[in-house]
């Protein structure tokens, strides 16, 4: 007489992400990277207005939607690229923007663009408008780092 006795197979569940899972972890990351940085860096940044030049954020907006609306394709070989000129805002607006206005600007002008005119869909939406938040952040922190830099090392009168 022989006894079997047959387990029950124990299966280890598996939490499957599937197709665009991944993408929206690393945008679920690259938000929360971004909101830190951001509330890191955001007291203690000041406007910085180049030459008493004053420009709304919405102005620097309709710049952004422009340049993201009509990006340059350039197709090479089998591969196709796209080139938008949206630093050419950014640059502006670190000089005539208070950080925060900038990046408004930036999701704004920016992420209708990337919404209405290029039709992204909602997965590379929120990676672009992630990046973006995230790239604007560190732009503000090294453009703010050279000028201190700069400042500090300009070369001074001496009194005779």
């Amino acid at each position: 007489m022989t006894l079997e006795t047959t387990l029950p197979s124990r299966r280890i569940p598996r939490i499957s992400l599937g197709g665009a899972g991944p993408i929206w972890l690393f945008t679920a990351a690259l938000v929360a990277a971004g909101t830190a940085t951001w509330l890191l860096i955001h007291d203690r940044m000041e406007p910085a207005h180049a030459a008493g030049i004053s420009v709304p954020w919405w102005a620097l907006a309709l710049v952004f939607y422009l340049v993201e609306a009509y990006a340059v394709h350039v197709q090479f070989r089998r591969e196709a690229h796209t080139i938008s000129f949206s630093e050419l805002g950014l640059v502006a607006g670190l000089y005539l923007l208070s950080p925060g206005s900038l990046l408004l600007a930036l999701l704004v002008g920016g992420g209708a663009a990337l919404a209405f005119h290029r039709r992204q869909r909602p997965v590379k939406l929120a990676f672009n408008l992630a990046q973006y938040m995230l790239t604007t952040a560190a732009a503000v922190l090294v453009f703010r780092a050279v000028c201190r830099f700069v400042e500090h090392h300009q070369p001074r009168a001496v009194d005779q």
